[in-house]
């Protein structure tokens, strides 16, 4: 992602959260501002958004970022919490959150459990399958297992799109399946596919990514 690009989705993302926040959530600000502290949930290991530093171990990615600049913006500090993906928002429902940032797509089922800011950009859920597969279109692999993290937008791609999801709680694990032959392909957003792909020349099952998304899903922030 370039600097510019990066600059204009944080800032995008802090007007939208700032909005929703300004008017149903004056009480939660309130107290986030007397904390001194905004609590927010991200992804535990999924590169570029957030993922551990390998030298040291802080959380690092777009997400973090944006969940500094939204501090930042109220004056307070950060504190980022790793969820897994199913967890994204039970944890804001608690309470345990405040906000989550964390890629986190619109559904309608979670618009009931929980509050999203405007969206600050459109994702695509991406399909990459191995090289050799002749198939170019989703539609070419309708009934074929694939891989997803579970309970993500991704799993519902693939159930849209009538395939047969295999989930499991992070990324690498989806990745690992393509490569073992337990599914012919994985869903994940763009740039996480991007970078799998890249990865895989050296794994032992070279992919492709699909060029037809299988959904593209307006992006928030979440209350």
């Amino acid at each position: 992602m370039s600097f510019k690009n990066r600059s204009i989705r944080l800032a995008a993302a802090i007007a939208a959260l700032v909005g929703i926040a300004s008017a149903a959530y004056a009480d939660q600000l309130s107290d986030i501002i007397q904390r001194k502290e905004l609590r927010c949930g991200t992804f535990a290991d999924v590169p570029p958004f957030a993922a551990p530093d390998a030298k040291t171990r802080e959380m690092v990615g777009f997400d973090v970022d944006l969940c500094k600049a939204i501090a930042q913006h109220w004056g307070v500090v950060a504190k980022v919490t790793p969820l897994s993906v199913e967890a994204r928002v039970p944890e804001v429902k608690l309470g345990h959150v405040d906000i989550t940032v964390a890629n986190l797509a619109y559904t309608l089922g979670r618009a009931e459990q929980i509050q999203f800011s405007d969206p600050y950009y459109i994702a695509k859920e991406m399909l990459a399958v191995k090289a050799s597969d002749p198939g170019t279109t989703k539609a070419d692999f309708r009934g074929k297992r694939l891989a997803s993290t579970k309970g993500s937008t991704s799993e519902l791609a693939i159930k849209m799109n009538e395939s047969d999801p295999l989930t499991f709680v992070d990324t690498g694990s989806a990745f690992m399946a393509v490569q073992q032959n337990k599914a012919v392909g994985m869903v994940a957003n763009t740039m996480t596919i991007t970078k799998l792909v890249s990865q895989s020349k050296e794994a032992g099952q070279p992919l492709k990514m699909i060029e037809e998304p299988m959904v593209l899903q307006p992006i928030g922030t979440s209350v």
